[in-house]
């Protein structure tokens, strides 16, 4: 019930809410403590939840206390999210809609032992994960992983162009979450395909 009233809650504060975390295009290079992420993301109508948390026995734990670093659609193929230098950081759920602008739509989280994309935020820089290919498979969701650190480089160029320079090639593990496989009205059943 406890679960229910705060999902409730982050409806009714955030309303029409479709994106938080997505940084301003006049973003400049990150400092020290800072560190920016690239992911490609296709199609354009899946949702991203990035959240930070840490990892221990081998599984991604989200953080109780910590918002979402990242919840939107991408952008030109691309999502961009800034991170303070350090925190581990992993895709919790995918929500994939009819459009854009959709609010509703199926929600795909790894539970039990299946994967997720998991990394950590380098201090002081710009990194390109790679490319996440989502397709709806009846109830599944197939993940094909590629990477194209070019057209992430061209993507920044016209979208964030004081970070394009700065722009290196990052890392990520596929990991299982701690999150438990009992909720309501969520589908938990993603594939993998290996990059």
């Amino acid at each position: 019930m406890q679960r229910q009233l705060a999902c409730l809650m982050a409806i009714m504060v955030c309303g029409g809410c479709i994106s938080t975390g997505r940084p301003s295009a006049k973003l400049s290079a990150p400092t020290e403590k800072q560190s920016v992420y690239v992911l490609g993301v296709v199609p354009s109508t899946n949702r991203l939840t990035v959240f930070p948390g840490n990892t221990s026995d081998g599984k991604f734990n989200r953080s109780k206390l910590l918002p979402a670093n990242f919840y939107g659609n991408p952008q030109g193929g691309f999502i961009v999210g800034k991170a303070k230098a350090g925190q581990t950081l992993a895709v919790i759920m995918v929500r994939v809609t009819a459009n854009e602008n959709d609010i509703l739509g199926w929600d795909f989280k790894p539970c039990g032992n299946l994967k997720t994309l998991v990394f950590e935020a380098p201090a002081g820089k710009v990194v390109y994960l790679g490319s996440i290919q989502y397709i709806v498979n009846g109830g599944d969701l197939d993940i094909k992983y590629s990477n194209d650190l070019e057209q992430a480089r061209r993507y920044l160029a016209n979208a964030y162009p004081a970070l394009e320079s700065h722009l290196e090639q990052g890392s990520f593990e596929l990991l299982p979450t701690s999150q438990s496989c009992s909720s309501v009205n969520t589908i938990y059943v993603p594939t993998y395909t290996p990059r």
